[in-house]
């Protein structure tokens, strides 16, 4: 049986990572620069969007999905604030961490972009 579903695995890897390919998009939403497919994010990269703040991780046909850290600038392109953490179908999805510059984090889980829950009951404010 093992022989068989290698089988199929195998060439379906091939046929999927041979259409994806390493590109500058410039999209409504700002300009990527990464992993694409079919002219959308579709891999590992990073997304400039038009109000400054930037996206870096994974992306599956042209959203968030996977591990990726999103940072926020102000008008003097200072970082004001950082989320790390897991993204589903553009979503925040699961544990996230939210940084600021002054060592303040909010740590959480979060399910469809609503927090559930405080992790480990960590809410740290310095």
């Amino acid at each position: 049986m093992n022989r068989f579903r290698n089988l199929i695995f195998f060439p379906l890897l091939i046929v999927v990572t041979s259409f994806s390919y390493s590109d500058r998009l410039k999209l409504d939403e700002g300009v990527y620069e990464g992993d694409s497919s079919n002219g959308m994010p579709n891999g590992y990269g990073t997304m400039v969007y038009k109000d400054g703040r930037e996206h870096t991780g994974a992306w599956l046909f042209g959203k968030r999905s996977g591990k990726g850290t999103e940072i926020f600038y102000d008008e003097e392109g200072k970082e004001y604030k950082r989320i790390e953490g897991v993204w589903l179908g553009d979503l925040m999805h699961g544990d996230m961490v939210f940084s600021f510059p002054n060592g303040d984090e909010i740590i959480g889980v979060w399910k469809e972009n609503e927090m559930v829950s405080f992790s480990k009951g960590i809410y740290v404010w310095k």
